[in-house]
C-alpha cells in the first residue's frame, strides 16, 4: 500500500505476524519413529539439489512454502524438513508427471532430510532461513501433494561412507568389546 507511512506499515506487519502465531500455535512437527522412519516430514521440492554435509541460506518467498515453513518453526525443536528436487521447482508441482503418489511419476523420490538452526522473517514476509543438510533418505509414503508435499521418509545410509569406515569401525568395536572382556576376567578373579 503506497499511501500507508513506514510507522502505519511496521504496525500492520506485527498485527500480522500475531495473527500468523495464534494460527501455527498447535503444530506438533514430525514423528521420528524408533526404527528411523521419520513421518510427516514436509517437502520442499525445488529445482535444485542440496548434498550432505552442506549448510545453505535459503529465500523462501512462495506462499505455499512460506506456509510449510511457518507450520515447521512453530512447532518443536529439531525443525526437520525434507528437500526434494523437482525440475523447475513450483512450476511442476501441480503437474501429474511429478505427483510423488503416483508409481509411474517422474519425481525424484530420494532427497536430503535438512535442519533449519536459526531463521529470521522479513518485513514482507519472506523467510530467510538457515539450513544444514544432515543425510540422505528415500520416500516411503507420500501422504499429502498440495499445498505442499508431506511423506513418511526413511534415512539411508551414505554407502561410500559406509564402505569407507567400515573396518576402522569394526576394528574400534572388537577393541571395545575385548576390553569389554578383560575387565569382566578382572572383575571374576577378584
Amino acid at each position: 500500500n503506497d499511501m500507508e507511512t513506514p510507522e502505519e506499515r511496521q504496525e500492520r506487519m506485527e498485527m500480522v505476524k500475531r495473527l500468523q502465531k495464534t494460527f501455527y500455535q498447535d503444530e506438533s512437527g514430525i514423528t521420528k519413529r524408533d526404527d528411523g522412519i521419520y513421518e510427516d516430514v514436509p517437502l520442499w521440492r525445488v529445482q535444485w539439489t542440496e548434498l550432505p554435509g552442506y549448510q545453505n541460506v535459503l529465500n523462501c518467498h512462495v506462499p505455499h512454502y512460506t506456509h510449510m515453513f511457518m507450520k515447521v518453526l512453530n512447532g518443536p525443536k529439531p525443525w526437520y524438513f525434507g528437500h526434494i528436487y523437482l525440475p523447475d521447482g513450483s512450476k511442476n508441482v501441480d503437474n501429474p508427471d511429478y505427483f510423488l503418489c503416483d508409481p509411474n511419476s517422474k519425481a525424484a523420490h530420494i532427497g536430503t532430510l535438512m535442519k533449519v538452526s536459526d531463521y529470521r522473517q522479513l518485513d514482507d514476509g519472506r523467510l530467510l532461513l538457515i539450513a544444514q543438510a544432515l543425510g540422505k533418505f528415500k520416500i516411503l509414503e507420500s501422504t499429502q501433494h498440495i499445498p505442499y508435499a508431506i511423506a513418511k521418509i526413511e534415512l539411508t545410509p551414505d554407502l561410500e561412507l559406509v564402505s569407507a569406515f567400515y573396518d576402522e569401525a569394526m576394528e574400534l568395536a572388537l577393541d571395545v568389546q575385548q576390553g569389554g572382556d578383560k575387565e569382566e576376567e578382572k572383575t571374576s578373579s577378584d
